[in-house]
């Protein structure tokens, strides 16, 4: 029920203790083989294992899961690069404003990724390309600062905001 309200079975409480350690050690088998299954669809996006990310899917697992970083499937196939799982993501209805822990969306990731056809991927299926981190910074400022013009150049054309500003 917590994954399906996007509760972080990751946060630890004040002792130092998930809630899958929690569901552990209480014998709640059933709550930690879906806690762990949303692990395996974060790797299996982090890895680019198209076939593997869907089977999981298909089988129960969360593409809502968020690690310790908030980070979903669709941020760590962006960071990566993996154009096709990115998509795959994308057709399920993925939220793609939503954020880590820092204000990153997957846009942010795509960009710091530095691979312009996920970034045009996440753009042609809606991504808000004026997103600010918590620190205001946009997918065109973290381009402009790390020389990706290919990328600053994509941004600009696809009607963002043309300052790049992170303030």
């Amino acid at each position: 029920m917590l994954i399906q309200l996007d509760a972080d079975p990751t946060i630890c409480d004040d002792r130092g203790r998930s809630a899958l350690d929690n569901a552990r050690d209480k014998g709640h088998d059933e709550m930690v083989e879906i806690m762990e299954r949303g692990k395996e669809v974060l790797m299996a996006a982090r890895c680019g294992d198209k076939r593997r990310l869907q089977s999981l899917l298909q089988n129960g697992g969360s593409v809502n899961f968020q690690d310790q970083y908030g980070l979903t499937p669709l941020h760590v196939a962006a960071i990566k690069g993996h154009k096709d799982v990115v998509l795959v993501l994308v057709e399920m209805g993925l939220d793609l404003e939503r954020q880590d822990n820092e204000g990153h969306t997957a846009l942010h990731m795509a960009v710091e990724g530095g691979d312009v056809e996920v970034v045009e991927a996440l753009i042609d299926n809606g991504a808000n390309a004026n997103a600010k981190t918590k620190t205001g910074v946009s997918p065109l400022y973290m381009a402009k600062i790390m020389s990706y013009d290919h990328i600053s150049q994509l941004l600009l054309n696809r009607g963002t905001c043309s300052s790049p500003s992170s303030g």
